[in-house]
């Protein structure tokens, strides 16, 4: 048990382990590998009682009877000192700080997921590579597409096939003309190097010119320049990946070829190739139905004029699934498995196709088979923002938020720019009931993608959350002409600030049945609606289209019962737990409690 507060007390503590760091209370150190960092006294007095006490609820009354040695403590002093405890928790990744409300604090030593390899570390030089969007130079602006595509196949080789901590794309194609700097690229990324070119595509030829630039002296330390036809580009990539390794004193590693069955048949067709480029940039963009859907045709098109293409099916079988996932296209999932099956018979390791299949597995409710899936995804890309946010978003089904938002900071960690992850984040506290602090995290999303209607909503959630009603109403505004006044956002943002709005029983009964007519059109979850009706206190009703939802298979009903919003005494009611009990969620339910156990069997002693 940790001795009174004091210097002398942390002295007297020993050593111990969170998951990979090594903390020291004598010291007020905290390691991880060969980074140190010095925590404040009564920082590491909250952590270490909290970690010799790992899985147990301390309340805020032995907080300071131990910490504080029983003296009056403001409540400000407690925050901060558990804010000092859950950044260091959100940067490592290694353990969990709970609030159990009106109660106390837990620690949760995070788990990798069941059965995931150990992740895997940057190379020994640390080096950390930004690949920023090549400059086009083809002289046709619509030909932009192209030179950003050839930058993410280049950097998507680099990511696989070496140790280097890669950036994001999200991140570092934010940087374009004299963003370019790169000093200003070392300050906002933390990046070490950066990887910059040119390409010029003329007719079946490409030329492509490329530097490697060290941040820290601003200096060149390798140039080159290529020209190919565009037949030959995947060994192109693999060329220029293994320059930039041999300049940085890394081992870079090939991937097997991607583009047939016959490991041989190393050409491309030129045009199925810029046909999977174009389908690329429509998938990147993400912005709405239409957008996936035009993606959609031009893998397609890949695929047709190049039946062997592992990466067009891949792409196809990943945009066909989000489609799935997402609510938007529930009869895309037979097309995604097939496109999926054969990617994986061309490519056994492809990232879209692995994820693709995880997103399946996910989407038809396998959630044994998705879990495996996402930790095979994880195991064999462990430094992928992407990968982390699928196992992100996968915990939030299962309603775990505490492991969502550990997932999502590390995304955020990997690509640091990318407006969809720091709107998880915002979505992960918000659920936490840490309204707060999701809000500034929505406000650096919105700072990134001012118009991204799921930030614009999770915004409004958490002000209404936060009890600050006018901002929220503000804040839905601006998601109308995100949304529409009748879009799935909208109608989430007026249901949760009529719950607490004086006559919001009346407003909530009216907006339920507007809600039906948009599920009969199509524009409007079941879930939704039924979390209207919860919120109006019709919960009859709300089981029903509840149950709607679980027969659809929607994703969202998980969403939308995750809501802190959702009437408490709903929750508390034997027919909520009866209606969870069915055994239509039996997998589910089993799968979140592996996952649990495995978190607390993995506890040092």
């Amino acid at each position: 048990m940790l001795n009174p507060a004091g210097p002398t007390a942390l002295a007297q503590e020993s050593d111990f382990t969170l998951g990979r760091l090594s903390v020291s209370p004598s010291r007020l150190e905290v390691c991880a590998g060969e980074r140190r960092e010095t925590i404040q006294p009564r920082v590491m007095q909250v952590l270490t009682l909290l970690a010799r006490r790992r899985g147990e609820v301390i309340s805020r009354d032995d907080l300071i009877a131990i910490c504080w040695g029983g003296r009056s403590v403001s409540e400000d002093a407690i925050n901060r000192s558990i804010a000092g405890v859950r950044r260091l928790a959100e940067s490592s990744g290694e353990f969990l700080i709970e609030t159990v409300r009106r109660v106390g604090y837990r620690l949760e030593q995070t788990a990798s997921p069941v059965g995931a390899a150990p992740v895997v570390p940057p190379s020994s030089n640390n080096a950390v590579l930004a690949v920023l969007a090549f400059d086009n130079l083809s002289g046709e602006a619509d030909m932009a597409y192209f030179s950003d595509g050839i930058s993410e196949e280049i950097l998507q080789t680099l990511a696989r096939g070496t140790g280097l901590n890669v950036i994001g794309r999200s991140s570092s194609f934010q940087f374009r003309g004299p963003e370019k700097a790169a000093a200003r690229i070392a300050s906002v990324l933390k990046a070490t190097h950066v990887l910059d070119g040119s390409v010029r595509r003329s007719g079946n030829r490409v030329r492509i010119a490329t530097n490697l630039i060290d941040c820290r002296s601003e200096t060149t330390l390798w140039a080159d320049h290529f020209e190919r036809e565009l037949s030959d580009v995947f060994a192109l990539q693999d060329e220029i990946a293994s320059s930039v390794a041999t300049a940085l004193r890394i081992t870079f590693a090939p991937a097997s070829r991607h583009n047939a069955i016959d490991p041989a048949a190393d050409s491309l067709n030129p045009e199925a190739y810029s046909a999977y480029l174009q389908g690329l940039f429509f998938l990147n963009r993400r912005n709405n139905k239409g957008d996936m859907h035009r993606a959609a045709g031009f893998f397609t098109e890949g695929v047709a004029l190049e039946p062997n293409y592992a990466d067009a099916h891949a792409g196809l079988a990943l945009t066909y699934a989000i489609l799935a996932v997402n609510g938007q296209s529930r009869e895309s999932l037979p097309l995604a498995k097939s496109e999926a099956a054969t990617a994986l018979r061309l490519a056994p390791d492809n990232f879209a196709a692995l994820a693709a299949s995880a997103d399946i597995a996910f989407g038809s409710w396998e959630w044994s088979a998705a879990h495996s899936a996402y930790v095979h995804l994880l195991a064999r890309y462990p430094n992928s923002a992407d990968a982390r946010h699928y196992l992100g978003i996968y915990m939030t089904a299962l309603h775990l938020p505490e492991r969502c938002l550990a997932e999502h900071r590390r995304a955020v960690s990997l690509d640091p720019l990318s407006a969809l992850n720091r709107g998880n984040i915002g979505d992960s506290l918000h659920y936490l009931c840490r309204d707060e602090e999701a809000i500034p995290e929505f406000r650096k999303a919105l700072a990134l993608d001012p118009n991204m209607a799921f930030v614009l909503s999770g915004l409004c959630a958490s002000f209404v959350g936060a009890g600050r009603l006018q901002e929220a109403k503000a804040m839905r505004q601006r998601l109308v002409a995100a949304d529409g006044e009748d879009g799935f956002y909208t109608m989430r943002c007026d249901a949760l600030i009529a719950s607490r709005e004086p006559d919001g029983a009346a407003q909530l009964v009216s907006l339920a049945r507007r809600a039906e007519h948009g599920y009969t059109a199509g524009s409007v979850n079941a879930a939704l609606v039924g979390l209207i009706y919860a919120l109006a206190g019709e919960f009859d009703v709300a089981l029903e289209w509840f149950q709607r939802s679980i027969n659809d298979h929607d994703l969202r009903f998980f969403q939308n019962t995750a809501e802190p919003l959702l009437p408490a005494v709903l929750k508390s009611d034997p027919r909520w737990h009866a209606f969870m009990e069915q055994p239509m969620l039996r997998e589910w339910r089993l799968i979140r409690a592996r996952i649990i156990a495995h978190g607390k069997n993995d506890r040092a002693d």
